[in-house]
Parts: C-alpha cells; structure tokens; sequence
C-alpha cells in the first residue's frame, strides 16, 4: 500500500515524499523545485528474469510539482507491475518511465539522495565511517 500512497498525495497536490528512514545530511537544492518532478538514482539492481544488473531509481525521496505527467503514469501502473518483488513496481517501472519521457522528470545522480548503496559496504560507510561535509558531493 504504502508504494501506492507515496503517489497518490504527491500526484494531485505536488510537494515532497521522504521515506520515514530518510536522514538529510544538507537541504534540497532549490533548482530540483523547477522541475515538474525529481527522482534520484540509486545502485544497480540485479532482477531475478534478466541476472543482470540494471540502473535503477529509487522511490524514498519524491519531488513533483500537483499533477506531475510523471507520478501519474506511474501511479497508473505500478498495480499491473507488482510481481511479487521488492522493486519492479517501484524503482524498475520509475526508472523506465524515466528513461521514455526524460522530460518529464529529473534524475539526479545516487549521490543527490542515495549516496549509500544497498550492500554491506554501503551500510559500513553510512552507519560506521564519519560523514565529512562535502565528500559526497559531485
């Protein structure tokens, strides 16, 4: 449920979507507000039907401006997507639509809103090494 939610409230009234777990190390940019929408990429994810690692965005920060063409086409399959996975709905299907209509949403590089990546090694430097003020920035 909550995959869908995160895109109902921003689809008809725009704003900002953070997961609960998001900690903020520095404010958003105030240029990513004069996009009608903004995603950020995340590591590669390997899905079980190709083997292969495949780019991938990640749905736990979401700007759009009220009625984003982007949300709402996502909104409008994310149900037909769900197989059962952890992110074919989500961060697979954002980052195709991402990558058919480019103009309708901006991407920004992992280090934006994703610096850490889903592996052991990401979770290490998060949770255990110091966070120097500029190291992450590209």
């Amino acid at each position: 449920h909550a995959d869908v939610l995160r895109l109902d409230i921003p689809a008809s009234d725009g704003g900002l979507y953070c997961d609960i777990d998001t900690i903020f190390l520095r404010a958003i940019p105030d240029e990513l507000w004069n996009h009608p929408a903004v995603i950020g990429r995340e590591a590669d994810v390997t899905y079980e039907d190709t083997g292969t690692p495949e780019p991938s965005v990640s749905n736990a920060v979401i700007l759009a401006e009220p009625g984003s063409t982007y949300i709402r086409r996502w909104r409008e399959q994310i149900i037909g997507a769900m197989d059962g996975s952890w992110s074919n709905h989500s961060c697979r299907l954002a980052r195709r639509l991402a990558d058919q209509f480019p103009d309708e949403v901006h991407v920004v590089p992992a280090e934006a809103f994703q610096p850490f990546d889903h592996t052991v090694q990401g979770m290490r430097a998060l949770l255990e090494q110091p966070y120097v003020e500029g190291a992450l920035d590209t």
